[in-house]
């Protein structure tokens, strides 16, 4: 890897191995002839670039796992266990429609381009990874990037990857868009056995991606693109200098895809990584693994800040991001979203009242969040509705189960056990107001021990029953402090 002089003029020695000599696209700018070529020979390669003058936030769309086959006997041949019950075309041809209405700066499609390169004669491959590239790519109005997935990978190893790279290049590059750099990883390893190892494809690869990652702005947000997530990469050393890389780093985001579902795996630490659900559902049976219908997600970058929805094609839907897990104890964070602007936004837990969270138009679709509060409800199932009341008049809303799971924790054991306690959320989901103490505090008795509590959001009187959830203060009167109103619930009075 070498950088360009002041007249924009480069000198690379060629690996005999190496396939392609690409760029790296700068910030700002388009190429007018492609960002690769083929290395068939060494000589002069030019790649001639214009400026793009957009200040505008970086907008892009990530769609995964496209699984294309022309027809139904043509995918039998590549899934023996499957069958398509839903031709890929019209679902094509309504992604790229609704992609091109949104305007994005590029569309990156993160592998398993094909439905299967395994099992199928390579002419078959040919013909559909043809397809993807020379018709369906074409038709967005923007760039089309892509990552190699393990169904695009011929398991010959004479031929291994290259019928991917005839068509779309290099397997491992990177790119500049509106001050955003990206990277796109190769994470299929393909042994001379033919057997496939999810990982690093190469020292070559992992060197590279050092060099690459040198030549980024500190401050500049990096976003990584590859297929496999990381907790289905091998146990190797390669993979784990890989992951060290891209920590050390601080990656704004690794997006994936494989799993066909939307799932975060990671909000902090090592790094942002989210899975995104596949546009073709559970391989054109229907509905991918999570209940989500065929779709993709749009992303957007202002101010360095990442945010992203899934939209599923030809529906206005919301997108439910959180609770993510099933089962629920004492609280919750709730977090969903919706394509348009939204007036408000509200929630509900099994057609109770509904309770108002917050929400806020980022000029592209409407985040609604808030704290949920589950201390109330028996264990067992339950149903949360997220409703958004949209400014066109329209409601949109979605459902889920959930199954509650709380623990019943009273309030010696916090006391005994402060070490194990202290600093985390615990609830108190029964306590009876035995005092009205001067000022806004009262005390309170689940009948294993009494505290204080202050700045109730109701008013209350000797003989009430109520509950809260909050942080647990080992060193302070006020053992439970709840930091929403939401967290305190009041029952009845003993005395009715």
């Amino acid at each position: 890897m070498v950088t360009t002089d002041e007249t924009g003029t480069f000198t690379l020695k060629t690996n005999p191995k190496a396939k392609f000599v690409f760029i790296s696209i700068p910030s700002r700018t388009q190429p007018l002839d492609g960002w690769y070529r083929e290395l068939t020979e060494n000589g002069n390669f030019d790649f001639p670039l214009e400026k793009v003058t957009d200040n505008s936030p970086l907008v892009f769309v990530q769609i995964t796992d496209t699984h294309y086959a022309t027809n139904k006997d043509e995918f039998k041949k590549a899934f023996y266990d499957r069958r398509m019950k839903v031709l890929p075309q019209g679902v094509l041809d309504s992604l790229t429609k609704e992609v091109n209405e949104i305007s994005p700066d590029f569309v990156m499609l993160t592998g398993d381009i094909v439905a299967d390169a395994k099992r199928p004669p390579v002419e078959l491959v040919d013909k559909w990874m043809k397809y993807m590239a020379d018709d369906f790519a074409t038709k967005f109005d923007c760039p089309l990037f892509a990552v190699e997935g393990n169904h695009d990978i011929v398991r010959d190893v004479e031929i291994g990857k290259a019928v991917y790279e005839k068509y779309f290049g290099p397997t491992y590059y990177s790119f500049n868009v509106k001050g955003a750099h990206f990277i796109v990883l190769d994470t299929m390893w393909l042994s001379p056995d033919g057997k496939l190892t999810y990982g690093p494809s190469s020292a070559a690869e992992v060197s590279w991606l050092k060099q690459d990652l040198a030549t980024v702005d500190p401050l500049a947000p990096v976003v990584v693109f590859c297929h496999e997530p990381t907790p289905g990469w091998a146990d190797t050393e390669e993979n784990a200098e890989v992951m060290n890389i891209l920590t050390r780093a601080g990656i704004t985001a690794l997006l994936d895809g494989s799993w066909h579902l939307n799932f975060l795996l990671h909000e902090h630490y090592p790094f942002y990584e989210l899975v995104t659900s596949a546009v073709c559902g559970s391989w054109w049976e229907g509905e991918a693994t999570d209940g989500s219908k065929f779709g993709y997600r749009i992303f957007r970058i202002n101010r360095g800040r990442l945010e992203s929805i899934w939209r599923e094609i030809g529906v206005h839907n919301v997108e439910l991001r959180e609770p993510q897990q099933a089962v629920v104890t004492w609280d919750g964070t709730l977090q969903a979203a919706t394509w348009g602007e939204a007036k408000s936004a509200s929630w509900t837990l099994d057609d109770g009242p509904m309770v108002n969270a917050n929400a806020y138009y980022n000029g592209m679709w409407t985040i609604a969040y808030g704290n949920l509060n589950f201390s109330t409800l028996s264990d067992g199932y339950h149903t949360l509705k997220v409703e958004f009341r949209m400014v066109d008049g329209t409601t949109i809303s979605s459902e889920r189960s959930l199954y509650v799971l709380n623990p019943d924790i009273d309030i010696k054991e916090l006391k005994s056990h402060s070490d194990v306690f202290m600093g985390k959320i615990v609830a108190a989901p029964e306590l009876h107001v035995r005092a009205i103490m001067p000022g806004e505090a009262i005390s309170a008795s689940d009948g294993s021990a009494t505290i204080i509590l202050n700045k109730l959001p109701f008013a209350v009187q000797k003989g009430d029953i109520i509950g809260v959830i909050g942080i647990y203060r080992a060193h302070s009167a006020t053992l439970i402090k709840p930091y929403d109103p939401i967290f305190f619930t009041k029952y009845s009075n003993e005395a009715e």
